[in-house]
């Protein structure tokens, strides 16, 4: 998705393991930064719950250094809610 001259890319872990919803936050990280540079945004929706999510954003944010919303499966429940979420996130 393009917002301007800004990227944002989405990406998706199937997996509610932390490690492996880590591993596609990075992949998901480098692409955008590949073809957005230092101001994309990423996008990581998981089924994570809440507490993981939290503690994942924070991580990914810090470690990468990167601008990125990390969804967890409390916020796929809620259909408007995520897409909300992402929207807000893009256009902001």
């Amino acid at each position: 998705i393009i917002n301007g001259y800004h990227l944002a890319g989405i990406s998706y872990a199937l997996s509610s393991d932390k490690q492996a919803c880590e591993s596609e936050g990075f992949k998901i990280i480098a692409a955008t930064r590949k073809f957005g540079g230092p101001e994309a945004r990423s996008i990581l929706i998981t089924r994570l719950n809440r507490p993981d999510v939290s503690r994942l954003q924070e991580e990914l944010a810090c470690t990468a250094n990167a601008n990125i919303l990390i969804l967890g499966i409390e916020d796929l429940k809620r259909e408007k809610l995520y897409l909300h979420l992402i929207e807000e996130f893009i256009f902001d």
